[in-house]
């Protein structure tokens, strides 16, 4: 713990320890060269020693009390630069969290609207309908897609997830197959020209891979 206090503090207890030589030198001196002397009851020797002390003394005290200062103040200055850097950071993180969550209201909405979807209608004015609700669907999800494939290049940066793992190329490839299942499977299938089911579980693991995403960022705002 001792040497681990002197590596982080170098610089002020070598300050400290050379202010404590400037005291000790001139009093070292003053015995040096009378320590075998009696003590004097002249009133002029003792304010000779007391100018002495107090001019070589006081002048060291001063000096080293303006170097520790400035070097408190850096200290402070430092830490105060650190702080801001982590808030900036910690500011920066909410921002990007914020545009991640933006999406689940309507995900939401989406995967549910997408499974009551009624694909057997028989109206020319419904199946265009429901056509034109797929097609702002594909879009939604295309817009996630290019989202979730240009976030580590905006964000990288900001947050220590790493954007090279598995699960991440997952979540993107799952989201260019959301925006493709609708076009082509659930599209074709409001049209008449197919008719296939639904399938919702796509939609459902797909939300449940980007609420992983999203709890992990989550973890990285304390």
């Amino acid at each position: 713990m001792s040497k681990s206090f002197f590596e982080k503090n170098k610089t002020f207890v070598f300050v400290s320890a050379f202010s404590i030589s400037l005291v000790l030198a001139p009093i070292i001196v003053f015995l040096y060269h009378f320590w075998n002397h009696t003590i004097s009851n002249d009133m002029a020797v003792w304010g000779t020693f007391g100018d002495y002390m107090g001019g070589t003394i006081n002048t060291i005290l001063t000096l080293s009390s303006l170097i520790i200062l400035a070097y408190l103040t850096k200290l402070v200055s430092d830490q105060s630069l650190e702080d801001n850097k982590d808030l900036n950071l910690l500011v920066r993180r909410l921002d990007c969290y914020d545009r991640v969550t933006l999406y689940l209201p309507e995900l939401h909405l989406k995967v549910v609207d997408l499974a009551n979807l009624d694909v057997n209608t028989n109206t020319e004015q419904l199946r265009l309908e429901n056509k034109k609700e797929v097609e702002l669907s594909a879009r939604f999800f295309y817009e996630i897609h290019i989202f979730l494939q240009t976030f580590p290049i905006r964000y990288r940066h900001v947050f220590k997830y790493d954007f090279n793992k598995n699960e991440y190329k997952v979540l993107i490839e799952k989201a260019k197959s959301m925006q493709d299942l609708v076009m082509v499977g659930v599209a074709q299938t409001v049209t008449g020209e197919i008719d296939p089911d639904i399938p919702t579980d796509d939609f459902t693991n797909f939300l449940d891979l980007y609420l992983a995403f999203i709890n992990e960022l989550s973890l990285e705002l304390k």
